[in-house]
């Protein structure tokens, strides 16, 4: 994957690849712990938000997508 200032586009094709391959569930993980360990997660939520979404599991996307609108 890409890193340094480019590390966030590649998280979206990889996810959406992963989801196409039938691996939705390893592109969530994949997410959650970047979403862990990076000092901005924001970005990362989104697309986390964005697989739950397609995945049909709105209330956990809703969950996800919350604290991104508590710091606005």
């Amino acid at each position: 994957m890409a890193t340094g200032d480019h590390e966030y586009t590649a998280f979206e094709p990889l996810v959406t690849a992963l989801e196409e391959m039938g691996r939705a569930e390893e592109a969530e993980t994949l997410l959650r712990d970047y979403v862990a360990a990076t000092n901005c997660p924001d970005n990362y939520k989104v697309v986390l938000m964005e697989l739950l979404v397609r995945q049909g599991r709105l209330d956990d996307a809703v969950e996800e997508a919350g604290p991104t609108f508590e710091d606005r």
